[in-house]
């Protein structure tokens, strides 16, 4: 699958004891089941867009809650031309903590909340690497708190302008 995510600062909220960022996160994922009965297509769209507000935002330790909407669109066809899809929207809700590690690290744990089903939460833990000032590397762990355990991991990078 693949994942973009675009943020921003919110200059016009930030101060030394709170700091504001609008983020943006597009996520598609594809994959094909098999089993005795044939096979099934999966196709999972997400976006979400809201606010992640930092608390302490110059110390090296910053705990955030994130707060916005999320869109999802499931899609699914099976041999023999069954077909499913459906889409939903929901409030989301994360709470986690960023610290910087050195100059140039930072790890996050970040736990994004299912309302409806607790046990449906997820854990995502990520740490970032700096390789000049515009320029870093991301990766990590994502473990869904659901009664299986299923846990994936995360790579990316980016370029940002600070």
């Amino acid at each position: 699958g693949s994942d973009a995510e675009f943020n921003t600062p919110i200059p016009w909220i930030s101060s030394d004891e709170l700091a504001a960022d609008f983020t943006t996160e597009f996520e598609h994922r594809q994959f094909t089941a098999r089993g005795p009965g044939g096979t099934a297509d999966f196709d999972f769209y997400s976006a979400v867009v809201g606010v992640r507000l930092f608390a302490m935002p110059t110390s090296r330790i910053r705990p955030y809650v994130l707060l916005g909407a999320a869109f999802y669109e499931y899609r699914a066809e099976a041999t023999g031309g069954s077909n499913f899809e459906d889409d939903d929207q929901d409030f989301l809700v994360s709470v986690g903590l960023e610290a910087d590690l050195a100059p140039n690290a930072s790890i996050r744990g970040d736990f994004e909340i299912d309302r409806d089903e607790i046990d449906e939460s997820t854990f995502e833990g990520t740490m970032v690497l700096w390789l000049n000032e515009n320029v870093f590397f991301r990766g990590g762990g994502v473990i869904p708190l659901t009664d299986g355990f299923d846990p994936g991991v995360t790579i990316g990078g980016g370029v940002a302008f600070r």
